[in-house]
């Protein structure tokens, strides 16, 4: 009869790059690696390419927290700076709000989220849950989800740019059906 392993193939692999990044590259030189940056260009604000999208950042048990937490705080240890979110992403946002209350972390990353709804109205409602699900009075970047309420939610984001509240605004789209 088989005897079948405990360890997943997931972590059979992860455990092996772990392995053979350790073995080939030293701590100090992964430390020294930069990350590839492009600027903003209408501010020239330079970000890394790549970001940490936080759609299963969900709260759970303790120990699921502590690894958000973890991942969050050695993320921008090792340079990362982009963190994204949104409102659609279940309770993405007051998970990403706790661990930055927690840890400090605020001003080191710069925090993107996204606004989906159509009506000038129910779209300043959802980008205030957001301010107070983050904890935070400024967010860096504010995205029209799947091109949701551009027509009408674009002069409002642009007030709040402003006003200092947010720092870009962009659009996504995720969704084909858009």
């Amino acid at each position: 009869m088989p005897v079948h392993s405990p360890v997943s193939r997931r972590k059979l692999l992860k455990a092996g790059l772990l392995s053979a990044a350790a073995t080939l590259a030293p701590p100090t030189l992964l430390a020294q690696t930069e990350l590839l940056t492009r600027p903003v260009p209408s501010t020239g604000v330079r970000l890394p390419v790549v970001g940490i999208g936080t759609n299963r950042f969900r709260t759970g048990e303790p120990a699921w927290n502590a690894r958000l937490r973890e991942t969050l705080a050695t993320f921008a240890r090792l340079g990362g700076k982009v963190v994204d979110t949104a409102p659609a992403y279940g309770d993405s946002e007051r998970t990403i709000g706790l661990i930055l209350g927690e840890t400090g972390l605020r001003d080191r990353l710069f925090l993107a989220t996204k606004v989906d709804r159509d009506g000038i109205e129910e779209g300043r409602q959802r980008l205030e849950a957001s301010f107070a699900a983050l904890g935070t009075r400024r967010v860096d970047l504010v995205q029209l989800h799947n091109l949701r309420g551009a027509a009408t939610l674009l002069p409002t984001l642009r007030e709040e740019k402003a006003a200092g509240r947010i720092g870009h605004i962009g659009i996504t789209s995720s969704s084909a059906s858009q």
